[in-house]
Protein backbone atom coordinates (compact mmCIF):
# COMPACT_ATOMS: atom_id res chain seq x y z
CA UNK A 1 0.00 0.00 0.00
CA UNK A 2 1.41 3.61 -0.83
CA UNK A 3 0.07 6.43 0.57
CA UNK A 4 -1.95 9.17 -0.97
CA UNK A 5 -0.39 12.29 1.20
CA UNK A 6 3.13 12.63 1.98
CA UNK A 7 3.45 11.74 6.21
CA UNK A 8 0.77 9.38 5.82
CA UNK A 9 1.27 5.96 7.14
CA UNK A 10 1.72 2.94 4.67
CA UNK A 11 3.01 -0.36 5.03
CA UNK A 12 6.68 0.57 5.94
CA UNK A 13 5.66 2.91 8.24
CA UNK A 14 3.68 0.13 10.06
CA UNK A 15 6.37 -2.58 9.65
CA UNK A 16 8.74 0.27 11.23
CA UNK A 17 6.24 0.97 13.97
CA UNK A 18 6.16 -2.50 14.48
CA UNK A 19 9.68 -3.10 14.61
CA UNK A 20 10.02 -0.39 17.60
CA UNK A 21 7.30 -1.72 19.58
CA UNK A 22 8.18 -5.29 19.20
CA UNK A 23 12.46 -3.98 20.19
CA UNK A 24 11.25 -2.03 23.03
CA UNK A 25 8.64 -4.56 24.64
CA UNK A 26 11.89 -7.17 24.01
CA UNK A 27 10.25 -9.39 21.68
CA UNK A 28 13.45 -10.16 19.90
CA UNK A 29 12.03 -12.48 16.68
CA UNK A 30 9.48 -10.51 16.00
CA UNK A 31 11.59 -7.64 16.28
CA UNK A 32 14.04 -9.55 13.74
CA UNK A 33 11.09 -10.58 11.65
CA UNK A 34 9.88 -7.39 11.44
CA UNK A 35 12.47 -5.33 10.17
CA UNK A 36 13.43 -8.04 7.25
CA UNK A 37 9.89 -7.60 6.07
CA UNK A 38 10.53 -4.18 5.76
CA UNK A 39 14.23 -4.20 4.62
CA UNK A 40 12.68 -6.94 1.82
CA UNK A 41 10.42 -4.20 -0.01
CA UNK A 42 13.11 -2.94 -1.67
CA UNK A 43 11.99 0.33 -0.78
CA UNK A 44 14.17 2.30 1.66
CA UNK A 45 17.81 3.03 1.54
CA UNK A 46 20.65 4.76 3.50
CA UNK A 47 20.76 8.30 2.80
CA UNK A 48 24.36 9.08 1.57
CA UNK A 49 25.24 12.60 3.12
CA UNK A 50 24.67 11.61 6.63
CA UNK A 51 25.37 15.30 7.95
CA UNK A 52 22.93 16.99 5.07
CA UNK A 53 20.21 14.40 5.76
CA UNK A 54 18.12 16.58 7.83
CA UNK A 55 18.24 19.79 5.66
CA UNK A 56 15.38 21.05 4.54
CA UNK A 57 16.26 20.66 0.97
CA UNK A 58 16.53 16.62 1.26
CA UNK A 59 13.51 16.04 3.53
CA UNK A 60 11.51 13.78 0.74
CA UNK A 61 14.45 10.90 0.52
CA UNK A 62 14.34 7.21 0.78
CA UNK A 63 15.38 6.98 4.57
CA UNK A 64 12.78 8.13 5.85
CA UNK A 65 9.94 6.08 6.66
CA UNK A 66 7.88 7.61 9.17
CA UNK A 67 7.96 11.29 9.00
CA UNK A 68 6.34 14.12 11.17
CA UNK A 69 5.94 17.06 8.39
CA UNK A 70 7.11 20.40 9.55
CA UNK A 71 6.23 23.81 7.37
CA UNK A 72 8.15 26.84 8.12
CA UNK A 73 4.43 28.48 7.89
CA UNK A 74 3.84 26.42 10.78
CA UNK A 75 3.48 24.18 12.60
CA UNK A 76 7.01 23.68 12.69
CA UNK A 77 10.06 21.89 13.84
CA UNK A 78 11.42 24.51 16.59
CA UNK A 79 14.68 22.08 17.67
CA UNK A 80 16.89 24.75 16.28
CA UNK A 81 15.71 27.82 18.40
CA UNK A 82 16.54 26.06 21.13
CA UNK A 83 20.29 24.89 20.33
CA UNK A 84 21.11 28.53 18.86
CA UNK A 85 23.99 29.18 21.59
CA UNK A 86 23.60 33.26 22.70
CA UNK A 87 24.19 35.83 20.16
CA UNK A 88 24.17 33.03 17.17
CA UNK A 89 24.71 35.26 13.92
CA UNK A 90 20.82 34.26 12.76
CA UNK A 91 18.76 36.04 9.96
CA UNK A 92 16.48 38.66 11.23
CA UNK A 93 13.05 36.96 10.99
CA UNK A 94 14.30 33.89 12.88
CA UNK A 95 14.20 33.87 16.53
CA UNK A 96 17.04 31.97 19.41
CA UNK A 97 15.20 30.50 22.92
CA UNK A 98 16.83 31.09 25.60
CA UNK A 99 16.42 27.06 26.64
CA UNK A 100 20.00 26.29 25.29
CA UNK A 101 20.12 22.71 23.92
CA UNK A 102 23.48 21.51 25.05
CA UNK A 103 25.94 18.30 23.93
CA UNK A 104 28.12 16.93 26.67
CA UNK A 105 31.89 17.23 25.76
CA UNK A 106 32.64 13.72 26.85
CA UNK A 107 29.61 12.20 24.59
CA UNK A 108 31.60 14.29 21.55
CA UNK A 109 34.97 12.70 22.34
CA UNK A 110 33.67 9.29 21.97
CA UNK A 111 33.29 9.91 18.20
CA UNK A 112 36.00 8.55 16.08
CA UNK A 113 37.53 11.83 15.12
CA UNK A 114 36.54 10.82 11.14
CA UNK A 115 32.83 10.38 11.85
CA UNK A 116 30.96 12.68 9.57
CA UNK A 117 28.57 12.84 11.82
CA UNK A 118 30.74 15.32 14.05
CA UNK A 119 29.87 18.09 11.17
CA UNK A 120 26.48 18.08 12.60
CA UNK A 121 27.74 19.67 15.80
CA UNK A 122 29.41 23.35 16.12
CA UNK A 123 32.18 23.19 18.95
CA UNK A 124 32.92 27.16 18.41
CA UNK A 125 31.33 30.11 16.69
CA UNK A 126 31.94 33.96 16.50
CA UNK A 127 29.22 35.88 17.91
CA UNK A 128 27.17 39.02 16.87
CA UNK A 129 30.02 40.93 18.54
CA UNK A 130 32.45 39.74 16.54
CA UNK A 131 34.02 37.74 19.42
CA UNK A 132 34.83 33.98 18.90
CA UNK A 133 33.87 31.39 21.42
CA UNK A 134 34.58 28.33 22.05
CA UNK A 135 31.87 25.30 23.22
CA UNK A 136 34.02 21.99 23.83
CA UNK A 137 36.71 22.89 25.78
CA UNK A 138 38.62 25.66 27.22
CA UNK A 139 42.23 26.85 26.56
CA UNK A 140 43.05 24.58 29.61
CA UNK A 141 41.45 21.05 28.47
CA UNK A 142 38.02 21.93 30.60
CA UNK A 143 35.12 20.50 29.21
CA UNK A 144 32.75 23.24 28.77
CA UNK A 145 30.08 20.97 28.26
CA UNK A 146 28.45 23.58 25.68
CA UNK A 147 28.58 22.21 22.24
CA UNK A 148 25.51 22.25 19.90
CA UNK A 149 23.81 19.72 17.94
CA UNK A 150 22.96 21.42 14.49
CA UNK A 151 21.92 18.16 13.55
CA UNK A 152 18.06 19.79 11.65
CA UNK A 153 20.13 22.67 9.32
CA UNK A 154 18.81 25.44 10.07
CA UNK A 155 16.03 26.40 6.98
CA UNK A 156 16.90 29.60 5.04
CA UNK A 157 12.79 30.30 5.34
CA UNK A 158 12.00 29.65 9.03
CA UNK A 159 9.88 31.75 10.19
CA UNK A 160 10.43 32.82 13.71
CA UNK A 161 10.68 29.35 15.74
CA UNK A 162 9.03 27.54 12.65
CA UNK A 163 11.67 25.51 10.71
CA UNK A 164 10.53 23.46 8.07
CA UNK A 165 12.89 20.16 8.20
CA UNK A 166 10.64 17.61 8.31
CA UNK A 167 11.10 15.38 11.66
CA UNK A 168 11.46 11.41 11.29
CA UNK A 169 10.07 9.81 13.67
CA UNK A 170 11.82 6.23 12.60
CA UNK A 171 13.99 6.20 9.15
CA UNK A 172 16.16 3.10 7.92
CA UNK A 173 19.17 3.52 9.57
CA UNK A 174 16.97 2.79 13.19
CA UNK A 175 15.94 -0.73 11.15
CA UNK A 176 19.24 -1.56 10.59
CA UNK A 177 20.79 -1.31 14.03
CA UNK A 178 17.25 -2.73 15.46
CA UNK A 179 17.65 -5.58 13.29
CA UNK A 180 21.11 -6.46 14.47
CA UNK A 181 20.05 -5.96 17.83
CA UNK A 182 17.79 -8.07 17.78
CA UNK A 183 19.74 -10.65 16.53
CA UNK A 184 22.24 -10.53 19.18
CA UNK A 185 19.69 -10.65 21.74
CA UNK A 186 18.74 -13.74 19.99
CA UNK A 187 21.75 -15.47 18.49
CA UNK A 188 24.73 -13.47 20.72
CA UNK A 189 26.72 -12.12 17.93
CA UNK A 190 26.91 -12.86 14.40
CA UNK A 191 28.02 -11.77 11.15
CA UNK A 192 24.78 -10.74 9.97
CA UNK A 193 24.67 -8.27 13.00
CA UNK A 194 27.82 -6.81 12.52
CA UNK A 195 27.45 -6.29 8.75
CA UNK A 196 23.91 -4.28 9.74
CA UNK A 197 25.86 -2.12 11.90
CA UNK A 198 28.54 -1.68 9.41
CA UNK A 199 26.21 -0.27 6.88
CA UNK A 200 25.68 2.88 9.40
CA UNK A 201 28.90 3.13 10.12
CA UNK A 202 30.11 3.08 6.39
CA UNK A 203 27.74 5.82 5.76
CA UNK A 204 28.93 7.59 8.62
CA UNK A 205 32.77 7.33 7.10
CA UNK A 206 34.16 5.18 10.15
CA UNK A 207 36.03 2.01 9.74
CA UNK A 208 33.52 -1.37 10.03
CA UNK A 209 33.84 -3.21 13.10
CA UNK A 210 34.85 -6.93 13.04
CA UNK A 211 33.08 -9.96 14.79
CA UNK A 212 36.14 -11.28 16.30
CA UNK A 213 35.87 -7.83 18.52
CA UNK A 214 32.91 -9.11 20.05
CA UNK A 215 33.04 -12.47 22.18
CA UNK A 216 29.47 -11.87 23.90
CA UNK A 217 25.98 -10.68 23.54
CA UNK A 218 26.63 -8.36 26.53
CA UNK A 219 29.42 -6.96 24.56
CA UNK A 220 28.10 -6.13 21.32
CA UNK A 221 24.80 -4.88 23.17
CA UNK A 222 27.11 -2.45 25.28
CA UNK A 223 28.48 -1.15 21.71
CA UNK A 224 25.64 -1.06 20.50
CA UNK A 225 24.33 1.83 22.60
CA UNK A 226 27.25 3.34 21.66
CA UNK A 227 26.03 3.15 17.76
CA UNK A 228 22.66 4.40 18.66
CA UNK A 229 23.81 7.34 20.09
CA UNK A 230 26.24 8.35 17.41
CA UNK A 231 23.31 8.08 14.79
CA UNK A 232 20.18 9.07 16.95
CA UNK A 233 22.03 12.14 19.09
CA UNK A 234 19.38 15.13 19.03
CA UNK A 235 16.30 12.60 18.04
CA UNK A 236 14.65 11.58 21.50
CA UNK A 237 15.65 8.05 21.19
CA UNK A 238 18.00 7.79 24.15
CA UNK A 239 15.58 6.88 26.76
CA UNK A 240 13.83 4.43 25.47
CA UNK A 241 16.84 2.47 24.32
CA UNK A 242 19.01 2.99 27.85
CA UNK A 243 15.77 1.81 29.30
CA UNK A 244 15.41 -1.32 27.10
CA UNK A 245 19.41 -2.04 27.30
CA UNK A 246 18.91 -1.74 31.23
CA UNK A 247 21.14 1.65 31.90
CA UNK A 248 18.88 4.12 32.36
CA UNK A 249 18.86 4.08 36.11
CA UNK A 250 22.77 2.76 36.68
CA UNK A 251 23.55 5.98 34.45
CA UNK A 252 21.41 8.50 36.22
CA UNK A 253 23.07 7.40 39.34
CA UNK A 254 26.65 7.59 38.10
CA UNK A 255 25.64 11.21 37.41
CA UNK A 256 24.36 11.65 40.81
CA UNK A 257 21.15 11.68 39.97
CA UNK A 258 18.59 10.46 43.07
CA UNK A 259 17.36 7.81 40.11
CA UNK A 260 14.89 4.66 41.28
CA UNK A 261 13.89 1.85 40.03
CA UNK A 262 10.37 3.59 39.23
CA UNK A 263 11.97 5.89 37.01
CA UNK A 264 11.66 4.11 33.79
CA UNK A 265 8.05 4.83 34.06
CA UNK A 266 6.36 8.68 34.56
CA UNK A 267 3.48 9.05 36.52
CA UNK A 268 -0.41 9.14 35.54
CA UNK A 269 -1.57 12.43 34.98
CA UNK A 270 -3.68 13.54 38.00
CA UNK A 271 -6.70 14.37 35.61
CA UNK A 272 -6.75 11.11 34.14
CA UNK A 273 -6.88 9.16 37.12
CA UNK A 274 -9.55 11.21 38.37
CA UNK A 275 -11.49 10.67 35.05
CA UNK A 276 -11.05 6.97 35.62
CA UNK A 277 -11.66 5.07 38.80
CA UNK A 278 -10.38 1.96 37.50
CA UNK A 279 -6.76 4.04 36.89
CA UNK A 280 -3.71 2.77 39.24
CA UNK A 281 -0.92 5.20 39.65
CA UNK A 282 2.27 3.59 38.84
CA UNK A 283 4.53 2.49 41.43
CA UNK A 284 6.40 5.19 43.34
CA UNK A 285 4.27 8.65 42.81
Amino acid sequence: MKQDLYGKADKGTGLAVLTKFYLNTKQWQKAADAAKELMDLNKYKLFPEIENLFAVQNELNDEYIYVYPCLAQGPGNVYMPHAFPPNYPIQNNWINFGAQFRTYTSFYKTFDPADRRLKMIITEYTDTRGVKLKLLEDATGKPLDNARSFKYTPDPNAISQNNGNDIPVIRYADILLSRAEALNELQGPTQEAIALINQVRTRAGVKPLVLADFATKDALRTHLLKERGWEFFSEGKRREDMIRMGTFISNAKARGKNAQPFHVLYPLPQSEIEANPNLKQNEGY
